[in-house]
């Protein structure tokens, strides 16, 4: 099958059956507030979605309600791959700040344009291959290696997006990270700490100033890679 660039636009892709008047209204608007899901794990999407702006969380609960979260999505991002293969969501995808998509339609109809410089989903899945591997040798690591990983990670996807790789603010709460990274809370804080009082970072809130990425990779144990450019097919 050959790879291809797919039309987006915001269509009426949810006017069928949905779980509920909330969702489809979120989707249908585009536009997402802090707290509400794109979709929930084992919903049936038509489309899935490109992020415009803003950041979403996915996430699965385990048997005894506990939340993992396993992936945070930027713009330039496209979640609900899904919709591709008619299969269930296996995750929720939830705003954690106002954020904007679009719905991907991967039937163009006869008489709509294309889009010229609309996401190659192909290279889109690798790509989310590649961050979910990359979670697998991240879970592996020690907690200092975990959370120095993801500062340089995240700093790469900020260079890529044109902003600063070594100052920036992380849009998610030490909760969810911590989840992310499988610690606690108060790990992640006594962590940031240490790199702080080890001269590494400032810290200040979320606003991250990274002073010393040699140490931090170093500490990390493993290259970069969160299927960044560089890392997957073009």
């Amino acid at each position: 099958m050959t790879a291809q660039v797919l039309p987006f636009e915001q269509p009426d892709p949810l006017g069928r059956a949905r779980p509920g008047p909330s969702q489809a209204g979120a989707r249908e608007r585009g536009i997402l507030q802090r707290g509400e899901h794109l979709f929930h794990a084992g919903e049936t999407i038509q489309y899935p979605h490109l992020i415009i702006a803003g950041v979403l969380k996915s996430y699965v609960t385990d048997e005894h309600g506990q939340e993992c979260v396993i992936g945070f999505h930027m713009p330039g991002d496209v979640v609900g791959f899904e919709a591709l293969i008619g299969q269930q969501t296996f995750c929720g995808v939830v705003a954690l700040d106002t954020t904007k998509v679009l719905a991907l339609q991967h039937r163009k109809e006869p008489a709509e344009p294309e889009v010229p410089h609309g996401p190659n989903l192909m290279t889109e899945m690798y790509r989310e291959i590649l961050r979910l591997v990359h979670l697998l040798q991240m879970d592996r690591g020690s907690t200092e290696g975990r959370v120095a990983r993801f500062l340089l990670d995240y700093g790469e996807v900020q260079a890529e997006r044109g902003c600063s790789q070594r100052n920036f603010v992380l849009p998610m709460a030490r909760y969810d990270l911590a989840r992310y990274l499988g610690m606690a809370t108060e790990t992640i804080s006594r962590v940031l700490s240490r790199f702080r009082d080890r001269g590494w970072l400032t810290v200040d809130h979320n606003h991250i100033t990274i002073r010393d990425a040699a140490e931090l990779l170093q500490i990390a144990g493993s290259p970069p890679g969160r299927g960044q450019p560089g890392t997957h097919p073009q």
